[in-house]
């Protein structure tokens, strides 16, 4: 069977939010035609955590995640993608530079606790920064 590639800028022209990942989904699932498909993320200059976690979770949402592939020589778009394996549970699919199918590896980050302080001085005495 041969497995259709789909640019990502046929299917949405912003790529940054949550919502607009969403939007995007709709648009793959209008053409998917139920069989499968390689979503090439090349295509675009940059794609923000955000837009991928909207796109991700309305493919698990709508059951077709396993019907999506999804390509990419970025560095920085890959970790993305594991990032949301890990985060949202989702077996994403990741076709390599040549050619292999592998799973995206599951990483999981720490919240994030920030520090905040009251004061100049507070600051200054909690990272030993002499005045």
């Amino acid at each position: 069977m041969d497995i259709r590639k789909i640019p990502l800028t046929t299917l949405a022209p912003y790529y940054t939010t949550r919502r607009r990942g969403e939007e995007a989904c709709k648009s793959l699932l209008s053409v998917m035609h139920e069989s499968p498909v390689v979503l090439d993320l090349d295509d675009v200059d940059a794609v923000s955590l955000s837009f991928l976690d909207g796109l991700i979770l309305h493919l698990m949402r709508s059951g077709h995640l396993e019907s999506v592939m999804f390509t990419t020589a970025n560095l920085n778009t890959s970790m993305k993608l594991n990032r949301l394996a890990g985060t949202r549970g989702a077996n994403i699919r990741l076709i390599s530079s040549d050619g292999s199918v592998e799973e995206a590896k599951k990483i999981f980050y720490d919240p994030i606790n920030p520090t905040y302080c009251s004061s100049k001085e507070s600051l200054i005495n909690d990272h030993k920064i002499v005045p």
